[in-house]
């Protein structure tokens, strides 16, 4: 099965056939600048071929990938933005990319990364059991310092972009807050879309990192170096259990000595011992600061679509004001369109019987020009009503404020109602006391 990778340099040993050599030399070839990936076969030491799915997650070519950190028994793949690594107990592979930005990036990385490696750092975590014993060894394991580098390079490449994009987004509002403009709005457009790309792509490395978190085995198997300690430990004790079993079947004549007990007790405090503290603390620390520029970066597009809010708004009633100013033009219009219509009349040539009248001029005027100005009024206070806001019709007011009114007019007649009916109440009362007294006044 072929893989699309970049090559790396792999040591083939203990290939029985002159021909799977003369094989695998043809398929590792060397990487050519103008290609972005080429087919590479990977062959242990062994002479068998790895099932290659997981190499699915670390590809060379302008595809962006989803990040990701798969964790196996024997290696880290690591997929983070530019760094695409293969972690080992005391390697490290890291791909080729074709990409000429990522390129720069990477080679900083490297840079950073042999710096890390040559620089002993003081630790004491448990990387090693000795017979039983708890040994604290004083210095960092390689994949830890691997990866640390990694989260590292990685947390300041979005630091770098987070302050690019900071300063293009509050170049841009300060723009916006004393002047609207087109060019201004197109740049912001483009922002807005750069700074979510940006977003999603460290969203999705701070989930990449909480799921890592969440995952109790895959931090267990990232303990390469102490993992890789136990297994040539409990490999050690069961080769010398069997050769005591040799020894003593032959000096005894019996072989009853069980070595599964051993086995079993070293596994089980080797599992015991396990503690996954130390890369808590490191991928933890890294998540917080993803965390926080996914905040920050979530905060400046909130900011960005508050500004277009507003900026709608604005648009909006600038749209408005126009649309009034011109339906305004347009009532006057029409209110000097009807003052024109009466003298438009009395210029046809037809006898009406008023030329020789000395107010007829005046009054022929003063009316145009009244109609006219009563037109516009009246459209004026329709154009008034319209623009008035309301979440209900005229109609819903109307029946409204008739319900209303019935409702006050029904009750004031029932409270009219039951002070008659108390008034006759009382007054029958007095009657028939009068009539037991015998007051028939």
């Amino acid at each position: 099965m072929q893989i699309y990778i970049p090559l790396v340099r792999q040591q083939i040993r203990n290939i029985g056939s002159a021909s799977v050599i003369s094989s695998t030399s043809k398929v590792l070839k060397p990487i050519k600048p103008d290609l972005s990936t080429i087919s590479c076969t990977v062959v242990d030491q062994t002479g068998t071929v790895p099932i290659p799915r997981d190499l699915r997650k670390i590809d060379s070519s302008n595809v962006d990938v989803a990040p990701s950190i798969a964790v196996r028994s024997n290696g880290i793949l690591v997929n983070l933005l530019h760094i695409k690594a293969l972690i080992k107990r005391n390697e490290v592979l890291v791909f080729d990319t074709a990409s000429p930005q990522s390129a720069s990036k990477l080679s900083l990385f490297m840079y950073d990364l042999e710096s890390k490696l040559q620089t002993k750092v003081v630790h004491s975590g448990m990387l090693g059991i000795n017979n039983g014993n708890h040994q604290n060894i004083l210095n960092q394991t390689y994949e830890f310092k691997t990866l640390e580098c990694i989260l590292v390079n990685v947390m300041a490449v979005l630091e770098t972009e987070l302050r690019e994009h900071a300063a293009k987004v509050d170049k841009i509002l300060k723009q916006l807050d004393s002047q609207i403009d087109r060019a201004v709005l197109k740049d912001l457009l483009v922002n807005s879309k750069d700074l979510t790309m940006f977003y999603q792509k460290s969203l999705l490395i701070r989930n990449t990192l909480d799921e890592l978190l969440d995952n109790d085995e895959d931090l267990e198997n990232m303990y390469l170096t102490e993992n890789y300690e136990i297994k040539r430990l409990i490999v050690d004790q069961e080769s010398d259990g069997k050769s005591s079993v040799l020894k003593a079947a032959k000096q005894d004549g019996s072989s009853n000595v069980n070595t599964n007990s051993n086995h079993h007790s070293l596994i089980q405090e080797g599992s015991e011992s396990k503690d996954t503290g130390e890369i808590e603390m490191l991928l933890e620390s890294y998540y917080k600061q993803c965390d926080e520029i996914v905040q920050q970066a979530e905060t400046m597009i909130n900011n960005i679509k508050s500004t277009e809010d507003i900026v709608n708004i604005i648009l909006d009633a600038n749209r408005n004001s126009l649309m009034v100013f011109e339906l305004r033009v347009a009532i006057f219009t029409l209110g000097i369109t009807v003052a024109t219509i009466i003298p438009a009349f009395y210029g046809m040539n037809l006898k009406n019987y008023i030329e020789d009248s000395s107010i007829a001029f005046v009054g022929v005027t003063a009316v145009s020009v009244v109609l006219g100005g009563i037109m516009a009024i009246i459209y004026l206070r329709k154009l008034r009503d319209v623009r008035r806001m309301t979440m209900v019709s005229s109609k819903q007011l109307d029946q409204f404020d008739n319900d209303t009114k019935r409702g006050i007019h029904e009750k004031v007649r029932r409270q009219r109602e039951s002070k008659t009916l108390e008034q006759r109440r009382k007054l029958e009362k007095e009657i028939v006391w009068k009539w037991l007294l015998g007051d028939h006044k």
